[in-house]
């Protein structure tokens, strides 16, 4: 300990503080790296929470002695090993999810004394976080945001403002189909009275308008599903065509491409036909009227008794007797009449053109392969093969073609291999390699450089002690390379010795009395 306060006191003010300095350094470089070492790996627990969320979270975790760390927009990261459990407890709690509020609203306020204007304005709050969280709650969607105009009703009014909507939707990463949308507007509409669905407003985050709410959509909406119908049919005959010809050709051996021209024209047809062979009586009517009429003659006689005053003359009546009788019969007949309505929807295949490459077959001549292809009536057989796959109608101008030619093989992929070490090992790996230089360094160059100079001081010491006591050093006991202590050999002292010498040598022992020991232990040290 003497030699090492020695060492430091030869070496002077400046440079003891640049040592003092480079060991704090050193002290704190090994705190940082051992911090790092035992700090534990950092998961998500949470992201893009409102600040209410957030404040809520991180006060819980405060209480709870759970380190955590905030990154970039009011993201929470936890101890990876504690996320589970802590997503389930905030859960529990109710910490999470808050921030949208639905029927809730009314909870929080007493009716009483509340204005209509308030509680409508309360009813369009609830509708919209009812129909946010709804939204949110699909999978697609990490979060959404629901804007509702309601027009007031106006009474005598003779035309209405229709409602409308903007929804905000949260998507990352992710990209909607025009189906999804669609949906989503759907969803919107039905929850909403008299809104339609080409009244809702779409946008993602990053601007783009997914729904315009013109009116318009309707017609995007009906080419996504005629696109996706006509690739259901192409998709699906390629499928089975690929199939069947495996079987024969090879696994890999048939490339196949169909393509479809889908007629999704809708035509509504009314007919009307009438059949003179089918006759039905319809009405009948028949009528008679029969008429009986006769005419008589009183001409008194001529004679006489007609002439004589007082004398009733009776004569003879003769008169003519008429009957009539009046018959009519209708008789209305129906003519047989078919009225017929036939609507043909869309969606029906209007050609089909099929295109197949196949591979032929590889044979061993003169121990090459060589490539043998399919002869033409091979190639027939699976063109008529494949017609009767699909339907062939050469009325519609469908067409199959079928080219047998080599395939140019493919690059192999890469096996993919499980790494030795994953990148969090790696990590730990390199803290562990730096705090072991940074120790290898301190001993290198500051210890190692200061036990040297204690060492050599000590050694100076003692040579000088030895001299002034009159001996020698042995030359095999000389310094070596590992900076061994000086050793002292009695046995090369010849003759006597001076007093004066000895008394040097007590006070060389009165003024260095822990060298002197040292000296001593070295020479009762056998060898």
């Amino acid at each position: 300990m003497e030699g090492i306060l020695a060492v430091l006191r030869n070496m002077g003010p400046a440079r003891v503080m640049t040592l003092v300095l480079t060991a704090f350094l050193m002290l704190g470089f090994f705190f940082v790296i051992l911090s790092r070492v035992n700090a534990p790996n950092y998961a998500l627990l949470f992201a893009q929470l409102e600040t209410k969320d957030a404040a809520a979270i991180t006060a819980r975790l405060d209480a709870l002695n759970v380190p955590y760390q905030i990154k970039g927009e009011a993201s929470i990261y936890v101890p990876e090993d504690q996320v589970g459990g802590l997503r389930l407890q905030m859960a529990g709690e109710g910490l999470i999810g808050n921030s949208t509020k639905g029927y809730e609203v009314f909870d929080d306020s007493s009716s009483f004394g509340t204005t209509s204007l308030v509680q409508n304005i309360n009813a369009r709050r609830a509708l919209e976080g009812e129909l946010a969280r709804t939204i949110t709650s699909l999978p697609m969607i990490k979060a959404a945001r629901v804007h509702l105009v309601l027009p007031k009703r106006q009474l005598f009014a003779k035309d209405e403002t229709e409602p409308t909507a903007s929804i905000t939707l949260n998507l990352g990463d992710r990209v909607l189909s025009a189906e999804q949308v669609q949906s989503i507007t759907h969803l919107v509409a039905a929850a909403v009275p008299k809104l339609a669905p080409n009244k809702v407003t779409v946008i993602d985050n990053r601007g783009n308008v997914l729904a315009s709410g013109k009116g318009d959509d309707s017609v995007a909406g009906n080419m996504g599903v005629v696109n996706k119908f006509r690739n259901d049919i192409e998709s699906g005959m390629e499928s089975h065509i690929s199939q069947m010809l495996e079987r024969v050709v090879g696994v890999g051996k048939a490339n196949v491409k169909v393509t479809a021209e889908v007629n999704f024209d809708r035509i509504e047809e009314n007919s009307e036909s009438y059949d003179p062979d089918q006759q039905v009586v319809r009405s009948e009517q028949r009528s008679e009227e029969s008429n009986n009429s006769q005419e008589k003659n009183n001409t008194p006689p001529v004679g006489l008794t007609s002439n004589v005053p007082g004398q009733n003359a009776t004569g003879t009546s003769v008169g003519n007797s008429e009957q009539q009788i009046r018959s009519e019969e209708t008789i209305n007949y129906e003519i047989g009449r078919t009225v017929r309505k036939q609507i043909k929807e869309g969606g029906t295949v209007k050609r089909l053109s099929v295109a197949i490459l196949v591979e032929g077959k590889y044979q061993k001549v003169d121990g090459q392969d060589t490539y043998v292809p399919y002869s033409q009536a091979e190639l027939d057989k699976l063109t008529a093969l494949v017609k009767s796959a699909i339907g062939f109608d050469e009325s519609r101008g469908d067409v199959v073609e079928i080219i047998d030619m080599p395939f140019t093989p493919l690059p192999e992929e890469p096996e993919y291999k499980e790494p030795f070490l994953s990148k969090g090992e790696i990590m730990k790996l390199a803290e562990y390699g730096l705090l072991f230089l940074g120790l290898l360094t301190i001993l290198l160059f500051v210890v190692r450089p200061i036990l040297r100079q204690a060492q050599d001081h000590m050694r100076s010491q003692q040579e000088m002690a030895m001299r002034e006591a009159g001996l020698t050093l042995d030359d095999d006991q000389e310094e070596t390379d590992d900076v061994q202590e000086a050793m002292v050999n009695l046995s090369q002292v010849r003759g006597r010795v001076k007093e004066s010498s000895i008394k040097k040598v007590a006070e060389i022992i009165e003024q260095s009395p822990e060298e002197s020991v040292a000296v001593i232990r070295q020479w009762m040290t056998p060898e």
